[in-house]
């Protein structure tokens, strides 16, 4: 697709936008399922009831409109990812496009109900990534301005989202923020061992 469609960096933009409120939309299917909307185009497969078990913490895993969580999550990951390309200063002294910030954590939120902690990775990975691109294509004295603008604006959303989901007091958000917070201490062993 992207040989065919994207011959220059403006033909890609659109392809982004397409691809983000395309799957913005379907992304509310999860949404509609982790607040037990009764419509027969959620869940994913028929009659498939998706969890992840820890001692202590069961995680019901949300699809929406997606075939399974692995699906919605990829989807997600991608849209919180673009989203935040999208939202992006071009110019200097620009500020971020809000739409697309509205995108972001429509996406992140279905990520994060999703239960899918690679795909949760995948937006964190390519913020690093980005930052240090940003920095390396800017130069050590010019620091990276919007890129530092863009992590300012991801942090408070992040800080806002977490707060509000530690305030909820919802037993299914804490399993879920159990469940992604052992990405972390899984990821070394994974990574390291022979």
């Amino acid at each position: 697709i992207g040989v065919q469609y994207a011959r220059n960096p403006a033909d890609l933009r659109r392809f982004m936008i397409v691809y983000t409120v395309a799957n913005g939309v379907m992304l509310t299917g999860c949404l509609a399922e982790q607040f037990q909307w009764n419509w027969p185009a959620l869940g994913g497969l028929a009659d498939m009831v998706w969890i992840r078990y820890m001692p202590g913490v069961l995680v019901q895993l949300i699809s929406g409109f997606y075939r399974s969580p692995d699906m919605a999550g990829f989807h997600a990951a991608h849209v919180a990812i673009f989203s935040l390309i999208l939202a992006a200063p071009r110019r200097s002294g620009e500020l971020p496009k809000v739409q697309w910030m509205f995108f972001m954590l429509l996406a992140l939120f279905c990520l994060f109900l999703t239960g899918r902690r690679k795909m949760f990775g995948l937006p964190v990975v390519f913020f690093l990534a980005w930052l240090v691109v940003a920095r390396l294509k800017r130069g050590h004295q010019k620091g990276i301005g919007p890129a530092y603008m863009i992590l300012g604006v991801f942090m408070i959303v992040a800080i806002v989202f977490g707060f509000a989901l530690f305030i909820s007091n919802d037993v299914a958000y804490e399993d879920h923020g159990i469940y992604l917070a052992t990405t972390l201490m899984d990821t070394g062993p994974k990574i390291f061992s022979t």
